[in-house]
Parts: C-alpha cells; sequence; structure tokens
C-alpha cells in the first residue's frame, strides 16, 4: 500500500465519521426541538 492510498483511506475515513458524528448531532438537536415543543 502506497501513503498515497493510505491518505486516500484515511480521509475517507474521517469523511465517514464526520458524517456520522453530524448525522448524531442533528438528531440530539432534533430530539431537544421536539421536547421542548412537546
Amino acid at each position: 500500500m502506497t501513503s498515497f492510498q493510505k491518505e486516500t483511506s484515511l480521509k475517507s475515513k474521517t469523511i465517514e465519521g464526520y458524517k456520522v458524528s453530524l448525522r448524531e448531532t442533528t438528531v440530539l438537536r432534533h430530539s431537544k426541538i421536539l421536547k421542548s415543543i412537546l
């Protein structure tokens, strides 16, 4: 595996992790908003 491939796989992992954390924070925010409405 070349350093370029390592870097690419690392970047894709970081992007996936970012997407997951973003989705989780969005869900948390929505549930808080829903609770405040109800």
